[in-house]
């Protein structure tokens, strides 16, 4: 049994279901029906929930990654700073001045060329998905494979004035 219900819709909506109609071969009332069916359908709710709920996982997983590769930096840069703090001779208070003095303009240039880097958008073009997660677990964890093993310190002693940044 079938009811007759007029309803009013603008010319631009009457027009994409005419051309709907006609693509798939069947009459404007059929477009319309199961339009409508499908915002009555109760499953329509739960269809729309699962989907959002896909979404959310997806981004939560996302965060996850990037908070773990932001940790993992983090404790890079650490170790770094720890070995390279460890394998420094002390200077002798007499050149502390002036190693000072150079430190500082060094800083000064570092954060210069950041914040330029940063506001063009540039990277070094070393991301989280370029880094080999089992060589940054070994440098989180200790050394586990033999190319590994040896000692961590550098085969020459730097001197910090003997490099720049540019």
């Amino acid at each position: 049994m079938r009811d007759r219900l007029n309803v009013s819709l603008p010319v631009a909506m009457i027009s994409q279901i005419g051309d709907l109609a006609a693509r798939r071969k069947v009459t404007r009332s059929a477009v319309v029906e199961a339009a409508v069916a499908s915002l009555l359908s109760p499953d329509s709710a739960e269809k729309t929930e699962a989907a959002l709920t896909r979404r959310l996982d997806r981004l939560t997983r996302q965060m996850q990654r990037q908070e773990r590769d932001l940790m993992i930096a983090l404790e890079t840069h650490a170790l770094f700073i720890r070995f390279w703090l460890g394998q420094m001779p002390p200077l002798p208070a007499e050149a502390q001045a002036a190693a000072n003095a150079l430190g500082q303009e060094r800083f000064a240039r570092f954060l210069d060329t950041l914040g330029r880097r940063l506001s063009q958008g540039r990277s070094s073009g070393m991301t989280s998905r370029s880094i080999s997660l089992p060589c940054v677990s070994a440098l989180l964890t200790g050394p586990t494979t033999p190319h590994l093993k040896h000692s961590a310190r550098p085969r020459g002693r730097h001197h910090p004035s003997s490099s720049s940044l540019r």
